[in-house]
């Protein structure tokens, strides 16, 4: 008896996980995933559009974007959280929240914060860009979409080369090989990405 309480056990936090799964990819493609793709591949573009124009100062202008683009994400998510049924996965918004936490505050402790400067200011965003694109390779591994994997991977990959590889034409690089994708993204999780019921799919 002893030994197939464990089982039971084991079988339903696997049903647990798989219902889980099934639920986040489910909500990705009905419910709003594809809108924070859109308003933050927009916002990048005219991230883009404005470090390309005006280099430092467009530092302020970058940092209202950021402020109005969460203020966008929180609407979605309440309006999402009025349509889904499905339960909220809180391991995994705790865990993308301490990533994001760690992001934030590990480079202020650390005091390498610079933006007094075009190279340096170029490295801060880049950095903040790449922070930002790593939930959703979390999600990916977390959820067993490859989908969000490959998305997360390959924009980070492009952010990367084109801050090491093609830094002269950072905002021009940034713009076409991570802003734009990152709005085709969207597209794809919105009329593209199956949400059948086999966890592994992508």
């Amino acid at each position: 008896m002893s030994d197939e309480l464990p089982e039971v056990q084991a079988a339903q936090l696997l049903e647990s996980v798989r219902q889980s799964r099934v639920a986040m990819r489910r909500a990705i493609r009905a419910y709003r995933g594809h809108w924070y793709m859109w308003v933050w591949g927009l916002i990048w573009l005219i991230y883009a559009v404005l470090g390309y124009y005006l280099d430092i100062g467009a530092l302020p202008y970058i940092n209202a974007l950021a402020i109005a683009g969460l203020v966008a994400s929180f609407l979605i998510a309440s309006i999402q959280s009025s349509q889904i049924r499905a339960p909220i996965d809180r391991r995994f918004v705790a865990a993308v929240g301490a990533l994001l936490l760690f992001g934030y505050l590990a480079p202020g402790i650390l005091g390498v914060y610079d933006t007094t400067s075009t190279p340096t200011f170029v490295r801060v965003f880049a950095y903040f860009a790449l922070l930002w694109i790593q939930p959703y390779i979390l999600a990916g591994l977390w959820f067993r979409i490859s989908t969000l994997l490959w998305i997360g991977l390959l924009i980070s990959l492009s952010i990367l080369l084109g801050l090491l590889v093609f830094s002269a034409i950072f905002w021009v690089w940034f713009a076409i090989f991570a802003a734009i994708p990152l709005i085709l993204s969207g597209f794809y999780l919105r009329y593209f990405l199956h949400c059948n019921s086999h966890p592994s799919d992508g």
